[in-house]
């Protein structure tokens, strides 16, 4: 009962612990790639490798924010929405990352490598192994040279 006294709702509560989850998702992921690749370019590839190692954690479990859009309503869900909201801000990562590296057109070249993320992520949820990042980098390292970065 104490958590309704802060919260109206479970979606209200779910909502609140998912924009706390975004929150240090993103800066883990922006920290992370920053540790490992210096150059905008590296740090393209470098969000692949940093979802290996998220991928090999003993507590990996999935996307906790695709997990939580499968379990909501239609997309005016409150749930669904802030899910939604996660990955439009992990995609503008993308875009700035891809930007920052020269790509020519920086927001179709964070689509493609936002799918390949969100595809790896199902893949290593699914299958169990992190191989799924290594062949997603593969996939990124020739779309990053096609957009030409």
């Amino acid at each position: 009962m104490t958590l309704y006294n802060h919260f109206r709702s479970k979606d209200e509560l779910i909502v609140a612990a998912l924009q706390r989850r975004d929150e240090r998702f993103r800066e883990w992921l922006k920290s992370a790639v920053e540790n490992q690749a210096r150059s905008p370019k590296k740090r393209l590839l470098a969000v692949f490798d940093v979802l290996k190692e998220w991928f090999e954690a003993d507590d990996f479990r999935g996307c906790p924010f695709i997990n939580a859009a499968g379990e909501s309503g239609a997309a005016d869900d409150p749930v669904h929405q802030a899910t939604a909201e996660h990955k439009r801000k992990v995609r503008q990562y993308l875009a700035d990352l891809a930007a920052n590296a020269g790509a020519a057109d920086a927001d179709a070249l964070a689509g493609q490598l936002h799918l390949l993320m969100e595809g790896a992520t199902v893949a290593a949820h699914v299958a169990g192994t992190p191989n799924a990042a290594r062949q997603a980098r593969k996939t990124a390292k020739v779309l990053i040279k096609n957009a030409g970065v």
